[in-house]
């Protein structure tokens, strides 16, 4: 499970040995935060040459994790 400590009730995410690989490789890479939580939260690996190509659901989906992060995480750091 991935969680942050900063938030007075930690959001956690279920995450299989495959994706914990996958985000090590992101964290490595530099990728904002806020993408790799969108990626644990939908799956989807969304770039900008991407996302039109996302069908309506996925890009809400992404959309909705993008703002759930910011909710949850920006400014409580």
């Amino acid at each position: 499970m991935l969680f942050d400590f900063h938030l007075e009730t930690p959001l956690t995410l279920e995450v299989d040995s495959l994706q914990l690989e996958f985000v090590i490789l992101m964290r490595k890479a530099d990728i904002r935060d806020e993408l790799v939580y969108a990626y644990l939260r939908t799956g989807l690996i969304v770039t900008e040459k991407n996302y039109d190509y996302l069908t309506p659901e996925d890009r809400r989906a992404w959309d909705r994790a993008l703002e759930e992060y910011a909710r949850h995480f920006e400014g409580k750091k």
